[in-house]
Formats: C-alpha cells, sequence, structure tokens
C-alpha cells in the first residue's frame, strides 16, 4: 500500500478470512484497495456523469443540487456546521457516515434533505419548510 491509496470497507470482513499473512508480511487482495490508477478512473466517470445530469437540468431548466460538491465540503478536514452539528467524513464521530461508513446517519439524510429543500425553495420560490437536524440521530457513543 502507499499513503495515497484507498483501502475500501470490505477489507475489515476480510481480515480474519482472506488476508495471507507469510513471513510477517500482510498480502492483501487488490480488490480491497483502490490504487491511484483507479481512483482517476472513478474520478473521470463521476465528472461524465455530473456534466450529463447539469446538461439535463440545464436543458429542462429543472433546479440542480450539486450534490458531489456538497460532500466534499463533508469530505474536507474541517467540514461544516448547520444547526449546531459539526458534519464531517470521519467514520462514527463525523456525524454524517452510519456504522457502514457509507450510508447515512439520519441527521445525515436530513442534512442533504434540506439541501434539496434549500434548491428548490430558491429556484422555484417555494416555500417547503427545513427539517430541523435535531430532532435526527447521529451515533453517540455511550457514556
Amino acid at each position: 500500500l502507499t499513503e495515497d491509496d484507498i483501502v475500501t470497507l470490505p477489507l475489515l470482513g476480510a481480515l480474519s478470512t482472506e488476508i495471507d499473512a507469510a513471513n510477517g508480511d500482510i498480502f492483501i487482495s487488490g480488490r480491497y484497495v483502490l490504487d491511484t490508477e483507479e481512483q482517476a478512473k472513478v474520478n473521470t466517470a463521476i465528472e461524465d456523469y455530473n456534466d450529463i445530469i447539469e446538461t439535463v437540468a440545464r436543458e429542462n431548466t429543472f433546479a440542480l443540487v450539486d450534490v458531489n460538491n456538497f460532500f466534499e465540503l463533508i469530505l474536507s478536514s474541517t467540514g461544516f456546521t448547520r444547526d449546531g452539528t459539526t458534519f464531517r467524513a470521519g467514520f462514527i464521530t463525523g456525524n454524517t457516515f452510519s456504522l457502514d461508513g457509507i450510508h447515512l446517519t439520519p441527521r445525515g439524510y436530513a442534512l442533504v434533505a434540506r439541501e434539496f429543500i434549500n434548491t428548490i425553495n430558491s429556484y422555484y420560490g417555494a416555500n417547503i419548510p427545513l427539517p430541523n437536524l435535531r430532532n435526527y440521530d447521529v451515533i453517540e457513543f455511550p457514556n
């Protein structure tokens, strides 16, 4: 592994069954790692799909929520704060992602819903009320 590689969460389930430790070395199957070349392919695909979505929205005068940009803010080192909750990417403590590291917490989903509602309200002149983020759970460590 290099510091630029991304290890995927399914590796955690494979640690006891699929990791080959021989002579003190640990060999991890490539299916659990995204190297820089694979990451570049993923990022290109994301950009291509987002370009298509933006084009279709613009051609049809639809409101557009830039979810990719929104999650880049969450994934930044500082994250951001809404309604007294700081949202970051940090596993368990980041308030955004659930224990599987992929799906959002209830408060994370409410945060995304707010982005959609803000865009709808702004673009269409609507007045849809925003969810109160504090009404939705995050993952908390027991006391």
